[in-house]
């Protein structure tokens, strides 16, 4: 899984247009990345969601679901993705995060569709104490077969 699966350049999709959007949408899929407790490094999957609300031209969501690659819950861990401001030219965007553990860090993404159906990006948390930290990627969409949503979902319900 790459952070811009459809993407082969770093350049701005020439038809780029959410601008025609309305409304809230939701947009789902799946993290990959290392999360790093108490000195051992593993890697791990997780859910990813996002509520964009093109009114507002606003971002932000959540990363959970932590799991091991064989599976196993990895419980109580919960990456929050602070909102963040978009424009309607395609350039990237950025946030801070926040977790179940004190501590902080950013996100970023960009829209990987010229609809604004698809985004991807990466994001990272530690704790203020450095017992907890993690580093992942991303890719989202608003796929009604994934369980997101076109404009005018509003199901914004946190973790």
């Amino acid at each position: 899984m790459g952070a811009f699966r459809d993407r082969v350049s770093p350049e701005r999709p020439a038809a780029f247009d959410p601008v025609s959007r309305t409304g809230t949408a939701a947009y789902v899929g799946d993290a990959v990345a290392l999360l790093a407790v108490a000195g051992t490094m593993e890697k791990f999957v997780a859910d990813v969601r996002l509520i964009a609300d093109f009114d507002r031209f606003t971002v932000s969501g959540w990363v959970d679901g932590f799991r091991s690659v064989s599976g196993e819950r990895i419980g109580g861990l919960t990456v929050t993705l602070g909102e963040t401001s978009f424009t309607t030219d395609g350039e990237p965007f950025a946030g801070e995060t926040s977790s179940s553990v004190p501590g902080g860090g950013r996100w970023g993404a960009r829209w990987s569709r010229a609809d604004g159906s698809e985004k991807g990006g990466t994001f990272g948390s530690a704790a203020d104490d450095g017992s907890v930290a993690v580093l992942g990627a991303f890719e989202a969409c608003s796929c009604p077969s994934k369980g997101g949503g076109n404009p005018g979902d509003t199901d914004a319900t946190s973790p």
